[in-house]
């Protein structure tokens, strides 16, 4: 008999870090016979034909939210199917009814760690309000909520997690995040590597160091390796350059405006790529990828990057945990403008250490699938 995976997630999307795993291994989950649905506000999947709308989906970001909330917990059990069996999940804590739930973040974690993150502007205020809706949310979810499975993406968001749900029952599990497509690997990185430092102007002789993000910046550490870099090349590493790759065009031009205050020469060092079809490019083209972030669970960037062979210097932030080796893959910096600079500094001087592609504690397409199959006909076979 096959079972329907009715997953609960107000925007699908392909680019989504929340599904990336999920829609990796759909297809290996249909073959067994588990059919995916979706309880959403927005499908952006091509060609997809199995979601539920929900209303709502062009409110503000935070009243879209709610709406879709107030939408799943009075009329989402109507989407249980009634003929075949049905698994809930839900990503994060947006559904009290489900499951199986599949912690990508958590922010009663990152509200520990906002607070001495300086806030600028009102936007800042803003997202500071956005992650209070998810404090309420999360500890909702996993003191309240009807779960059978509570995943968590790494060890360090598990361990957040365990002293809310002490006492629920129920089982709590690390589920990593999968590994990316064949497209992020060496030989890829190789291939790639000269025509995409020409295509952007980067000379043999210069460092490139990257940073990607969709969005969120500041939690990610962009303004702290701005700094970094900017204090080596004031060392006399004028060869530096940052290359920043996502960001939506009000984001882009809110970070322009701060460079033109603060680094009025920021043109002669650092590139602002934009949102991308085509990351490998941008991974292929950098000597190392610096991401100082404040607070991930485990970032699909590092995964990627790291299959792709790049050195990683990440600070230890919730999820670094799963992927960096200290001096084996990367390095880990600081949450310190000054002592980063002083790591690029060095491998600048020595050289970029010759890494061995790895994926750390990411699973493959098949673990991941394997890891998810179970847990579902774990709860189907469950009276």
């Amino acid at each position: 008999m096959g079972v329907d995976l009715l997953i609960v997630d107000p925007e699908v999307t392909e680019e989504s870090p929340a599904l990336r795993s999920l829609l990796l291994a759909r297809s290996l989950l249909e073959r067994q016979g588990i059919r995916f649905r979706f309880l959403t506000q927005r499908c952006g999947l091509r060609g997809e034909n199995t979601w539920h709308r929900v209303p709502g989906g062009n409110l503000p970001s935070l009243l879209r939210i709610w709406s879709f909330l107030l939408y799943v917990h009075l009329w989402g059990w109507r989407y249980r199917a009634s003929t075949v069996p049905t698994v809930v999940l839900a990503n994060d804590g947006m559904c009290l009814w489900a499951d199986l739930v599949i912690f990508h973040f958590f922010n009663p974690a990152w509200l520990r760690i906002e607070r001495k993150v300086a806030r600028r502007q009102w936007r800042d205020h803003a997202s500071r309000l956005r992650s209070w809706q998810g404090w309420l949310q999360d500890v909702i979810q996993v003191r309240f909520g009807r779960w059978k499975f509570l995943n968590a993406v790494s060890d360090s968001i598990l361990n957040e997690i365990r002293p809310w749900a002490d006492g629920r029952p129920g089982t709590l599990e690390v589920l990593p995040n999968a590994a990316p497509s064949a497209r992020f690997s060496p030989s890829s990185r190789l291939l790639l590597r000269n025509e995409s430092r020409e295509r952007f102007g980067y000379a043999p002789s210069e460092s490139v160091f990257l940073f990607m993000s969709q969005g969120h910046h500041r939690r990610k550490g962009f303004w702290l390796a701005v700094e970094a870099v900017s204090i080596a090349r004031k060392r006399g590493f004028s060869g530096a350059r940052f290359h920043v790759v996502g960001g939506h065009p009000a984001t882009l031009r809110s970070i322009e405006e701060r460079l033109e205050r603060d680094y009025p020469n920021w043109r002669q060092w650092l590139h602002l790529a934009g949102m991308v079809s085509d990351p490998e490019i941008h991974f292929a083209l950098a000597d190392a990828l610096l991401f100082p972030s404040h607070f991930e669970a485990f970032s699909l960037v590092e995964i990627e990057a790291a299959a792709m062979g790049l050195p990683l210097l990440l600070t230890p932030h919730h999820g670094s945990e799963m992927i960096l080796r200290d001096k084996v893959n990367g390095r880990l910096i600081p949450f310190d403008p000054e002592g980063i600079a002083d790591v690029l500094v060095e491998v600048i001087e020595k050289g970029f250490p010759a890494v061995s592609p790895g994926l750390g504690r990411a699973l493959s397409t098949q673990e991941f699938t394997a890891r998810l199959q179970s847990q579902v006909r774990t709860l189907i076979a469950k009276p």
